[in-house]
């Protein structure tokens, strides 16, 4: 399903990754990053492998319940039952030719499967808790909604908890960051453009706030490093100034395109105020004469883990807009600058290999003497000529 260009407003997540031919913020993280790698992991190759979302429920739980709220949350995601939940659980077919039979029920055993035991119990003991039947009642109401674990439901509810409520929360900043104020949540906007040389992209804001957007992001393997180190380098590794920048340019273009009338979805409440968000910024921007740049929130969260002893963690970083002294923001500043490279990269590699061939690298001829350049450095060891006293890391030896 191809969509225009345009805002949407509660697009199913399917539907915003089923835009083969636009090009996301991650799309340029990669692309910055790994180069001619991007086309060997995007869907252009033949080779290409979906990449798996299964375990990627947690977080879009968290994105629902966090940025949405409970209601929405619930209307997309149903809790997986859990068999301590119920007392005098039947499960195996002895246990169901058992009840049955002291209930007075009894059955050429031979006969039956393991459905028409269940059929049984169903008919003659309705009230005792047949594991099997509970499964295919909660399969069967499922509908479009996504199963988590009770375990996870309740990790994610706590963390809502923790996040907007003041007796866990004593921090207002960060419980304003969840407050609507009377407005309805604007989260997931998608906004679909075209950039100069026809280079369609996509982009989706987690939450766009009035005056300012804000991105969830998890927390992995940091191992009790101090946050405030770890999440600076993994904004730096991860590329997330890159969308940082990007995200920028999504909300600038796609609030022009809501004054244009280019908004679709969303409820009349949602709609009337991404409409009012987009006409006040349109009125900064003649009294500027540019376009303002937003702040922008990261929110990392750390999923809770009971076999390492890991809590729930949310750490909230700010980057505004200019320092101090005036300067534009350095994370902002650089982001945009790899920005566009990755989309000049991607304009000048389309030129070169179109998109069905697959992309690759040739470099120019390097010369070991340091005569010529380009050339090639060499360690300092590699003149050593005593095995024993050489820094080098052993290698396989490899035949000639």
């Amino acid at each position: 399903m191809n969509l225009p260009d345009g805002v949407y407003l509660n697009l199913p997540e399917e539907d915003y990754f089923d835009q083969p031919d636009r090009l996301g913020s991650t799309d340029l993280v990669t692309l910055y990053q790994r180069r001619e790698g991007w086309w060997w992991q995007s869907r252009h190759n033949a080779d290409h492998k979906e990449r798996d979302r299964d375990g990627l429920t947690f977080g879009s739980a968290l994105h629902a319940i966090l940025l949405e709220g409970v209601a929405a949350y619930e209307a997309r995601y149903s809790v997986q039952p859990e068999k301590g939940e119920y007392i005098d659980l039947v499960d195996t077919i002895e246990q169901m030719s058992t009840a049955l039979a002291k209930a007075g029920h009894t059955f050429k055993t031979s006969a039956m499967k393991k459905g028409d035991w269940q059929v049984a119990m169903r008919e003659y003991l309705p009230d005792t808790p047949v594991w099997s039947n509970i499964v295919d009642d909660f399969t069967t109401g499922l509908g479009l909604r996504t199963p988590i674990g009770a375990v996870d439901d309740r990790a994610v509810r706590y963390m809502r908890e923790v996040a907007t409520d003041p007796r866990r929360n004593d921090n207002e900043d960060v419980r304003k960051l969840f407050d609507d104020e009377g407005h309805p949540p604007l989260a997931e906007v998608t906004v679909l453009w075209t950039e100069e040389g026809g280079v369609q992209r996509r982009g989706r804001i987690d939450r766009m706030y009035p005056g300012f957007d804000l991105d969830l992001k998890s927390l992995q393997n940091w191992s009790g490093r101090s946050l405030h180190y770890y999440t600076g380098d993994l904004i730096a590794r991860r590329g997330y100034d890159i969308q940082r920048a990007d995200h920028y340019e999504a909300r600038r273009i796609g609030l022009a395109m809501v004054r244009e009338g280019k908004r679709h979805g969303g409820t009349p409440e949602q709609r009337r105020w991404i409409e009012a968000i987009a006409e006040a910024d349109h009125l900064r921007m003649e009294e500027g004469g540019a376009y303002i740049n937003r702040p922008y929130v990261w929110l990392f969260f750390q999923k809770p883990d009971m076999v390492t002893g890991v809590a729930p963690v949310l750490f909230p970083v700010w980057d505004d807009t200019r320092a101090v002294d005036g300067e534009v923001s350095t994370v902002f500043s650089a982001g945009m600058l790899k920005r566009e490279a990755a989309l000049n990269f991607y304009r000048d590699q389309t030129k070169r290999f179109g998109l069905t061939h697959p992309w690759a690298s040739v470099s120019p001829l390097h010369y070991t003497d340091e005569a010529y350049e380009p050339r090639v450095f060499f360690p300092a060891w590699i003149g050593d000529v005593d095995p024993h006293t050489t820094e080098q890391e052993t290698e396989t030896n490899e035949p000639d």
